[in-house]
């Protein structure tokens, strides 16, 4: 929080999201007590980054109640990071190459690592225009052409591999447990956290719920060879349902996104 010494007013800066995976060997054993996650400070460091003062922040968080793993094999005593936020929206350079790698002719990829940040956030204005319902999400791959890594064997699997959607799919994978869903005819907005996203790109995969299909955003991953997104602007994109493209809409379930 930011208190106005003069007038008392209290604004909130950050919220601490505890939904963070831990390390391998690391676990919460206070993961019930809504105190055991605190910051000891936050320090505004905007003019250090050629920023508007009350944009970029240095603070901690001091996880306590998280150990072992590499806690305890480095004779520490609990969790703990120093990280950087930044403010999207008064900071536009740092958001200005997320759709680098959007087009016509291209899977639809957001390159949130250009950022520099390991987290960042956005508002996603979904709507749909179908019969059946559908939810699409958001996952890592390595690289332009979808590669994924599997989290437990390390395997890497490309688009067409037997094995690709349980891969792609894996937790470690996943940059948000956040799906965008919608009824028929419904349009809303909602926040949504992308997480661990200092490397590799972001792909999209929609899962329709009254077919048990799932689709990705690239063509060899999908059964019918049919790419289901369908770039239609900066950060925004059209999801198609059904299998070999139906009628190729791709209004079925619309995502824009705006970041800041």
């Amino acid at each position: 929080w930011k208190v106005n010494a003069t007038s008392g007013d209290a604004e909130r800066i950050l919220v601490m999201n505890r939904d963070a995976v831990l390390p391998a060997g690391q676990t919460d054993t206070e993961a019930g007590s809504l105190g055991a996650w605190e910051s000891s400070g936050i320090i505004d460091v905007s003019e250090l980054y050629g920023n508007t003062p009350g944009t970029d922040f240095f603070f901690t968080v001091q996880a306590h109640g998280v150990n072992g793993g590499s806690i305890d094999a480095q004779n520490l005593v609990e969790g703990g990071q120093i990280l950087r936020v930044s403010n999207l929206a008064q900071n536009p350079g740092a958001a200005s190459a997320i759709d680098a790698y959007q087009g016509e002719a291209s899977p639809f990829l957001l390159d949130l690592a250009s950022t520099g940040f390991s987290a960042v956030s956005a508002e996603a204005d979904a709507s749909r225009e179908a019969d059946f319902s559908s939810r699409v999400g958001f996952y890592r791959v390595l690289n332009e052409n979808g590669d994924v890594r599997d989290p437990i064997s390390g395997m890497i699997y490309r688009p067409g591999d037997a094995g690709y959607a349980t891969a792609a799919l894996a937790a470690a994978n996943r940059v948000t447990d956040t799906e965008l869903s919608r009824a028929d005819d419904q349009s809303a907005a909602e926040a949504i956290v992308f997480n661990q996203i200092n490397e590799g790109l972001v792909a999209m995969y929609g899962t329709v719920l009254t077919t048990n299909q799932t689709f990705f955003s690239f063509a060899a991953a999908n059964a019918d060879g049919y790419n289901h997104f369908r770039f239609l602007g900066p950060n925004k994109v059209g999801f198609e349902d059904l299998f070999g493209g139906g009628d190729k809409d791709h209004n079925d379930l619309i995502v824009d996104l705006t970041f800041g």
